[in-house]
């Protein structure tokens, strides 16, 4: 049996099984554009995420279609896929966290002259309180980051991915943002 507070573990049931016949242990970044054995294509239904790692799964082989990250900096995640994307994963990325953990969201340029919000790794639907609908102008980027925001709410509409470092003035899309996803690089 495997250090599960070290490893990734990755099971094509729920619960995992204890003989480890449908179970993926891995240790480290990994980017899997298909599938392990272990775990077929679209049999996903549990992983469980180390602190400090991220895990970003793909509804298509080569990490296309829709996307999701979960993890932690501080603690492990067990996740379990429920109705919505149980037996949908096709391919999968591994990202350990950078030293500086969160993009900052900024509602005005020069940021401290309105609303500030601090998102860290994950999938926001819509915009927090603290910046408001279509009201985001500057964002900074760490290193090791992506953000990756949508004109409309839920991930639609039109969109565009910035990769850290960087800081930037929104632009052409000044207080358009309504949903984003941030993850690693």
């Amino acid at each position: 049996m495997y250090n599960v507070a070290k490893y990734f573990q990755l099971c094509a049931d729920n619960p995992c099984r204890a003989d480890d016949s449908n179970n993926f242990y891995w240790e480290g970044k990994f980017d899997a554009g298909v599938m392990p054995p272990q775990v077929p294509n679209d049999s996903l239904s549990f992983a469980y995420i180390p602190p400090g790692w991220t895990f970003q799964f793909f509804e298509h082989a080569n990490f296309g279609g829709v996307t999701r990250t979960f993890g932690s900096y501080d603690y492990g995640v067990n996740l379990s896929f429920g109705s919505g994307f149980n037996d949908w994963v096709s391919s999968f990325k591994i990202r350990k966290f950078p030293s500086s953990e969160m993009v900052m969201l900024c509602q005005n340029n020069p940021c401290g002259t309105g609303g500030k919000y601090y998102a860290r790794v994950g999938n926001w639907a819509s915009m927090p309180v603290e910046i408001g609908n279509d009201q985001l102008s500057f964002v900074y980027i760490p290193a090791g980051f992506v953000f990756w925001f949508f004109v409309d709410g839920n991930f639609s509409g039109a969109n565009m991915q910035l990769t850290g470092p960087l800081n930037v003035y929104m632009g052409g899309y000044d207080n358009a943002a309504s949903s984003f996803m941030i993850y690693l690089a």
